[in-house]
């Protein structure tokens, strides 16, 4: 069961780039004579096939341009990644159609009526001019797409195709419609054949003979005597969506709506890739054709619709747009795969927390968007025997597995507070003193680092003041010093 979906006036009713962002009649030219029109063309009576300058006549202000084949297919692209959610036998078809095979997701969908009315109702949303062809051969379904049948007139009372209505209506085209050259058309009008019906019944030799044996094999794919295999549609490794509106918006809390929605075909596309996106990347178009950008990395372990957009909410309160925007479009470039994990038997016994490390992440995604990645640091650990360069400060990530410092530390008795330089202590009967004498509690622990450089050679104990808290204090063992080094909690 093939299903074409034709897009007329796409490149009209759709521009992609900020400087094809006009309104008014407009058309597309090929060799001079108008290919293509929008709706406000056809209202004033441009029609397709006519020359430039009959179209002129009829209709001063209109604005022609010439047929952009990458954009087309770029454009093309987008929707297919869209309609992949239905099948994954998507294929594209030349130059404005997309041909989906539904036999394998009848059942998961309940049935073509209603993948038909969801895929209709999104093409609808998006304000995307489409039209529809049902048949059992991807040519006959593109075919029928010039063909105003509804596509659920072509069903069996159990939801089936009927293919025997089909191959009726398919008798019935002209064959003018027909995809083969100029001149095989006009020979089967000079054959007198106007119908596919007729051209149907002649001899597969004679119509060889007559008009070669690829317009044979052609009627043969067109009426499923012979397979028509077609390259089907791979999701791209980077995510692109745009949404644009009618009328201009001109304050940020009028983008929650788009918003939602380019996150929603986010999520899609994350579950059909089993990814998880590391960064949203923004871009605001405006009526004066200048554009914005606004960076997002994220941190989340799982995609969530409702927690990124609340982030994307708390960052627009802060930015500033530059006029009013007609067009929002999302970016994502850099992605992770999902990590699986199964939840173990004895929760408490696990040295990891998934629950604990996904609050962590939405706090630090909370956090990066109110404050921003420059003020936020996370302790971790360096390879450096020194305890002042064993501590680094980098930017949080979502890498953390959950043991911190603070984790390892409490392993080898180590504290998170150190002095930014070691504090010199008096001593009294050899006994270091800090608003009193130190009651050492424990230690040492000896650190020889450096031998070769500049030696550090030092004996750390864990010490109690007389207001009974911690300290970590440390012997000079080359200039018989003592010195504090930091503060337990």
């Amino acid at each position: 069961m093939w299903l074409c979906i034709r897009f007329p006036r796409l490149l009209l009713d759709q521009p992609l780039a900020a400087d094809e962002r006009q309104s008014g009649p407009q058309a597309l030219l090929a060799q001079h004579h108008i290919e293509e029109v929008n709706r406000e063309a056809f209202a004033a009576g441009v029609r397709v096939g006519q020359s430039l300058a009959s179209a002129r006549t009829l209709c001063p202000a209109l604005q022609c341009r010439a047929a952009n084949p990458e954009r087309m297919t770029e454009r093309l692209n987008q929707l297919a990644l869209w309609a992949y959610r239905f099948t994954p036998e998507v294929s594209i078809a030349q130059p404005d159609s997309l041909l989906l095979e539904l036999s394998g997701s009848l059942k998961l969908f309940d049935g073509f009526e209603k993948i038909f009315k969801r895929l209709r109702w999104g093409f609808r949303k998006r304000r995307i001019p489409a039209c529809y062809g049902l048949a059992h051969t991807p040519l006959a379904a593109s075919l029928l797409s010039f063909d105003d049948t509804a596509p659920e007139t072509l069903l069996t009372p159990d939801g089936q195709l009927n293919q025997r209505a089909v191959t009726t209506l398919l008798n019935n085209q002209p064959c003018h419609r027909l995809p083969c050259d100029l001149r095989q058309k006009e020979q089967l009008l000079t054959l007198g054949l106007n119908t596919l019906g007729e051209v149907h019944q002649l001899p597969r030799t004679a119509l060889s003979r007559r008009l070669g044996k690829d317009f044979s094999l052609m009627l043969e794919k067109l009426y499923g005597q012979q397979p028509d295999p077609r390259p089907y549609y791979q999701p791209p490794d980077k995510f692109f969506s745009e949404r644009q509106f009618n009328g201009e918006l001109n304050r940020s809390e009028e983008l929650r709506f788009p918003a939602a929605g380019l996150l929603n075909e986010l999520g899609h596309y994350l579950q059909l890739k089993q990814w998880v996106c590391r960064e949203l990347h923004w871009q605001f178009y405006y009526c004066d054709g200048q554009h914005s950008e606004l960076h997002m990395p994220v941190s989340h372990t799982h995609f969530d619709r409702r927690a990124l957009l609340a982030l994307v909410l708390l960052q627009l309160e802060k930015f500033e747009l530059s006029g009013p925007v007609d067009s929002l479009a999302l970016r994502c470039n850099h992605f992770d795969a999902v990590q699986q994990h199964s939840n173990d038997l004895f929760p408490h016994s696990s040295p990891f927390d998934h629950e604990r490390h996904t609050r962590y992440v939405a706090v630090l995604d909370k956090l990066r968007a109110r404050l921003g990645t420059a003020a936020l640091q996370q302790p971790a650990l360096h390879s450096a025997h020194l305890p002042e360069q064993a501590a680094i400060h980098p930017p949080p990530t979502s890498k953390t597995t959950g043991q911190t410092t603070a984790d390892r530390s409490t392993e080898t008795r180590r504290p998170l507070w150190l002095l930014e330089k070691p504090l010199r202590l008096q001593e009294k009967n050899g006994q270091p003193c800090w608003q009193g004498t130190l009651e050492i509690l424990q230690g040492p622990e000896r650190l020889d680092n450096q031998w070769w450089r500049q030696r550090h050679a030092r004996d750390y104990y864990i010490a109690r003041t007389c207001k009974h808290s911690l300290c970590w204090i440390f012997r000079d063992c080359l200039h018989q010093h003592w010195y504090l080094h930091g503060w337990f909690g």
